[in-house]
């Protein structure tokens, strides 16, 4: 899953496919215990404004294909990334539009992936926190692995502050994990 895993920390992953940052500047990505672990490109405004652009929904086999993608690789995701395993694919939230999942340091693994197979229903752009960028690297993997429609599914990196105003400025409901 990860053999160019440093190559996709570059990009964002956008109606389906990987694709470059407009801007130029990076950021580093911590690890705990202070290591780095690369370097991303932050989403700016044509950024985003190219993934809000491409945004669709899926129907619910999608959603569930992905969920169940997600599921199979809960125990590796758990494994690398340390955090709690917990069974966590139930679909609770069943949006009608587009929208936009923030993460932070902090989100629980089940949670976020409870909301991000939900979303692909109305179609959501995952924005995570510099220290998620591994793992949101590994979830896009898994997202083109369950062939979702292009366009439900986003991840732009990093929940920076000036990505933050340009997801804010799109109007698209904001769930912040």
């Amino acid at each position: 899953m990860f053999e160019d895993y440093s190559e996709r920390l570059f990009a964002h992953f956008v109606a389906g496919q990987w694709r470059a940052p407009f801007g130029a500047g990076c950021v580093g990505v911590p690890l705990p215990g202070g290591r780095g672990a690369g370097q991303i490109v932050p989403a700016g405004p044509p950024d985003v404004a190219r993934a809000v652009a491409a945004l669709r929904g899926a129907d619910l086999a999608a959603s569930l294909r992905f969920a169940a993608v997600l599921e199979a690789a809960l125990p590796d995701l758990t494994d690398i990334f340390a955090v709690p395993q917990t069974a966590a694919q139930r679909l609770q939230d069943r949006p009608a539009g587009g929208c936009i999942v923030l993460g932070s340091a902090s989100t629980a693994l089940p949670s976020l992936l409870r909301r991000l197979s939900a979303g692909v229903l109305g179609g959501v752009i995952y924005c995570p926190a510099p220290e998620q960028s591994a793992l949101a690297t590994a979830i896009s993997v898994l997202a083109q692995k369950a062939d979702l429609p292009p366009g439900s599914y986003a991840m732009l990196h990093a929940r920076l502050p000036q990505t933050e105003a340009a997801l804010r400025n799109t109007g698209l409901p904001l769930q912040v994990l």
